[in-house]
């Protein structure tokens, strides 16, 4: 548990210190670009993860399990991983360039920026590739390192551009090429001295284990692809590019706590397959349990702050120009509380041995958004679209339950219903009160805050072992 914390923080000390980055670069070229070319730049940005998505065939995690576990021939599989993927890259890439040849993506900046479009694809696959691989071989540090440098980079590339007055879209898109490249070579230099083979005696073999673990990840990973992005989607079908730009803001800050939360996933994951490979079930099950505990205990304090500075904050940081995206932002933060709970408990599925789940419980998911989206987006309009998100991840969070009590893997919830009661109360509380003065909020920020604490006096007992762990 100790060496699980450590990884930890490494990985989301690295995964903060680019988020700075990041977000202080989208608060550059939210003040700079209009929000026509900013919607556009969302859009295609979702077409280049589409295509990611799809390239990479599912083998993220099982770069990470096989590099991670004892088996003599993991170099084998890593190298035969590496170039499925390529070879996977070059078909989706063709695939794409034949249908806007074809005329079936009939948007003109989709033809106007495919070269674009591809070298980003390139070069994200590789940069992705390589740190699942630093993940796989226990190299936290450098992972954390690349994740910093390469969003400072990024940062360094996007203010000289913005200093030259070039923020158009192609400026944008070639900031996003040079900015991809960076943790690329990065990532090659951390593992220079890594020997990388391949042997023909396990070929077949291990070319099958790929696929059969691989597999149900992919299909997974397109359906969480799908169900956390049909929004957007829906939002270019039956909107403006300015209505896509308005969510993309809003969801700006969720997205990088969702940062965050892969930093964690990051360690958690293998750690928790550590955990099942030596029949240690009891152990899994707990590290689920205060994993949720734990997400529960921070996520308070941001949704009340959300909700309660949301014009504050959105304001602050964006302008009045996304105005229109404050409520937006309060809804996807709770949005986000809900995905968290999903996320922990979804991925301590696969480690069990149970890697169909996942697949299932998501695809079910999907459905359930792609409905709510195309019947509430255009209905209700941008408001619609976290709606849509908070709507299925409860859903999730419900049928997860279900499926890790009957295979004996459910965790504690006890502290989470309580959590989710406190929030439903402040959220209740807290509508009206947006047109409050700053100084008044905060002191009802404080108030609430500590009604919390004080009725869950276990909070204290938490923070208690946590402060001792670290001085010893």
């Amino acid at each position: 548990m100790k060496e699980f914390t450590k990884n930890l923080i490494t990985t989301s000390a690295g995964t903060i210190g680019g988020m700075v980055f990041q977000f202080l670069s989208v608060i550059l070229m939210t003040r700079y670009m209009t929000k026509t070319d900013f919607g556009l730049y969302v859009i295609v940005m979702l077409i280049i993860n589409i295509l990611n998505i799809l390239s990479s065939l599912g083998t993220e995690l099982t770069i990470v399990k096989f590099l991670s576990s004892s088996e003599s021939n993991k170099n084998n599989i890593a190298v035969i991983i590496l170039i499925v993927r390529i070879i996977s890259f070059i078909f989706f890439s063709i695939s794409f360039l034949m249908l806007i040849n074809q005329g079936f993506l009939e948007i003109e900046y989709f033809s106007r920026y495919s070269i674009q479009i591809i070298l980003i694809l390139l070069v994200t696959n590789l940069r992705d590739y390589f740190y699942n691989f630093l993940q796989g071989i226990n190299k936290f540090k450098e992972y954390s390192i690349v994740n910093i440098s390469s969003s400072f980079f990024r940062f360094v590339i996007l203010t000289i551009f913005i200093f030259l007055s070039k923020y158009s879209l192609f400026d944008i898109l070639l900031v996003e090429i040079l900015a991809t490249i960076q943790p690329l070579i990065h990532q090659l230099y951390f593992i220079r001295n890594y020997e990388l083979n391949i042997s023909k005696n396990f070929l077949a073999q291990d070319i099958n284990r790929i696929i059969r673990f691989s597999f149900p990840l992919y299909l997974n990973n397109i359906i969480v692809f799908l169900s956390t992005k049909i929004n957007t989607i829906v939002l270019t079908i039956f909107l403006s590019p300015i209505q896509v730009a308005n969510f993309d803001v809003a969801e700006k800050i969720p997205f990088a706590f969702k940062k965050i939360l892969s930093s964690f996933i990051i360690v958690y994951f293998p750690t928790l397959s550590n955990k099942y490979s030596i029949g240690d079930f009891r152990g899994a099950k707990e590290l689920v349990s205060k994993s949720i505990y734990t997400f529960s205990i921070i996520m308070y304090p941001i949704i009340l702050i959300s909700f309660l500075f949301k014009s504050d904050i959105v304001l602050l940081l964006f302008s009045n120009k996304y105005a229109e995206s404050i409520n937006i932002f309060s809804l996807l933060i709770l949005n986000f509380f809900f995905l968290g709970i999903s996320d922990i408990i979804g991925y301590s599925f696969t480690p069990a041995s149970l890697p169909k789940l996942p697949s299932i419980i998501n695809f079910i998911s999907l459905i359930i958004n792609v409905i709510l989206s195309f019947w509430l987006i255009p209905t209700l309009g941008l408001i619609g679209a976290p709606i849509s998100l908070i709507i299925m991840n409860l859903i999730s969070i419900i049928i997860s339950l279900i499926f890790s009590k009957r295979y004996n893997i459910k965790p504690n919830l006890y502290f989470l219903r309580k959590v989710i009661f406190f929030n439903i109360l402040n959220i209740l509380l807290l509508i009206s009160l947006d047109g409050f003065e700053i100084f008044l909020k905060i002191l009802i920020a404080m108030l609430l805050l500590m009604i919390f604490l004080l009725t869950n006096a276990q909070i204290f007992k938490f923070w208690f072992y946590k402060l001792r762990f670290f001085k010893k």
